[in-house]
């Protein structure tokens, strides 16, 4: 797996091209939020399945700069016992 350094990271979401999935995750999250307030509990399962949509949604506009660099050096952690 490769590691991006914070200057990689930081270059990666400057790129118009990752503006543009940025600005579209957040559009399906918010059209997501608006489906479960239109009609909370009448299909639960829905409900949830949707709930994970957005939290994958989330977790990647959670990505910050130098998340690599830490798991990087977690990882180092680990397997150096």
């Amino acid at each position: 797996m490769k590691y991006l350094s914070k200057q990689e990271m930081a270059d990666w979401r400057h790129q118009e091209t990752t503006t543009e999935v940025i600005n579209r995750l957040e559009t399906r999250i918010a059209e997501a939020l608006e489906l479960l307030a239109a009609a909370p509990g009448v299909d639960p399962i829905n409900d949830a399945r949707i709930g994970g949509v957005i939290r994958g949604y989330r977790d990647v506009l959670e990505l910050t700069e130098g998340d690599d660099e830490d798991e990087m050096e977690s990882s180092r952690l680990h397997h150096s016992d």
